[in-house]
């Protein structure tokens, strides 16, 4: 069993083998860091080329849990994921095991804006590599799906609620990046939006009462 002396020593052990690390690197820094933005030039991606297949593309793999998420990228991963796997239930039509992981793949992104911050189409990860990070769009996007499953369940309240939240996150994500996948998903977002008010403004129409049940 390891006393408290023995944990502090270990502590400042692994805390001398970091300072180490970070002279090393730290001499090293401006190569290194020329190096990583070559790197990472090859690896991006045109704002009109990026597309849903080639998010899910880049985070596929071993699938992150809750227990093992240390960093944004983790947690990333995880999102989009678990995102991928609510479209394949979506598009099967199982709606509720589709909303699960919506929405944890939305709790996920919420915990990747805290930690990193908003959208980055070619955001430069380790010393080689760069990502489409886009937990704003991803979020709006997910929440697009949820108002369209609230629609086809014929709630149609909630599906404004949801298509106007989708807006607000589609619309920080366009603020930072002009990407063409999300421009298209907001113009979805919109033209749904305004076809499920009309509908609703009808329908309280056709039900309201006759003027004469007002007269005294």
């Amino acid at each position: 069993m390891i006393t408290g002396l023995g944990k502090i020593l270990i502590l400042v052990f692994v805390l001398s083998i970091n300072l180490v690390a970070c002279a090393k690197v730290n001499h090293h820094g401006h190569d290194k860091e020329s190096e990583e933005v070559v790197l990472a030039e090859k690896d991006s991606i045109a704002p009109d080329k990026v597309d849903l297949e080639m998010i899910y593309d880049e985070n596929r793999g071993l699938r992150v849990v809750r227990e093992n998420a240390l960093t944004f990228h983790d947690y990333y991963r995880g999102a989009v994921q678990r995102k991928e796997e609510a479209e394949i239930l979506f598009e099967k039509g199982e709606y509720s095991k589709a909303e699960n992981l919506f929405q944890e793949s939305n709790k996920w992104l919420a915990i990747v804006l805290k930690l990193k911050g908003d959208d980055e189409i070619n955001l430069p990860i380790y010393h080689s590599t760069a990502i489409r990070y886009m937990p704003n769009f991803l979020i709006g996007d997910n929440i697009y799906k949820l108002a369209v499953m609230s629609e086809k369940q014929g709630l149609p309240l909630e599906a404004v609620a949801y298509y106007q939240t989708a807006l607000d996150y589609l619309n920080k994500s366009l603020s930072n990046n002009a990407c063409a996948i999300t421009n298209k998903r907001l113009k979805e977002v919109e033209s749904r939006l305004e076809y499920i008010k009309y509908d609703i403004f009808v329908i309280f129409s056709m039900s309201k009462p006759e003027k004469s049940l007002f007269i005294a």
